[in-house]
């Protein structure tokens, strides 16, 4: 009995720094998307007006 609560303590304290960060932070698959998602100035708008698509809008200043 001694032995299951001592493993559920110590799987709970490993879950924790897991959970924290301390065993260290796998890269969110995400992530990459997410900081590209901070620069609006870099997004090119793609009109359809019978080019197929590849006219390019006007730029859109940032507010």
């Amino acid at each position: 009995m001694r032995a299951l609560v001592f493993f559920l303590i110590l799987a709970n304290l490993l879950f924790f720094a897991y959970t924290q960060g301390y065993l260290g932070t796998a890269e969110a698959p995400d992530a990459l998307r997410i900081e590209q998602q901070v620069h609006p100035e870099r997004l090119r708008l793609l009109a359809r007006d019978g080019e197929g698509g590849k006219a390019l809008a006007a730029p859109i200043a940032p507010a």
